[in-house]
């Protein structure tokens, strides 16, 4: 999908909320914020929106959080 629209999977982030999915999104390559339970442990590599937001809910975040949370995860991917 991210080439179909002219960009590399590293460039994308993907917020998903099912296992497969996020397997899926890792393995591609692109950036992963899992919207998952508590009690379910998420794919490595997947930052779970709660850990950046502290809720599993998108009221209160705006667009500027979104691309501060992408930037800050893909920094700490090039430097692991």
């Amino acid at each position: 999908a991210a080439r179909r629209v002219g960009f590399e999977p590293a460039e994308c982030l993907v917020f998903e909320d099912c296992f497969n999915g996020m397997t899926g999104a890792i393995a591609a390559g692109c950036t992963v914020i899992g919207l998952h339970p508590e009690d379910v442990e998420p794919p490595a590599g997947v930052v779970a929106l709660r850990d950046l937001h502290s809720s599993n809910s998108f009221e209160g975040v705006n667009a500027e959080m979104v691309q501060q949370w992408f930037a800050e995860i893909r920094a700490a991917k090039v430097n692991s």
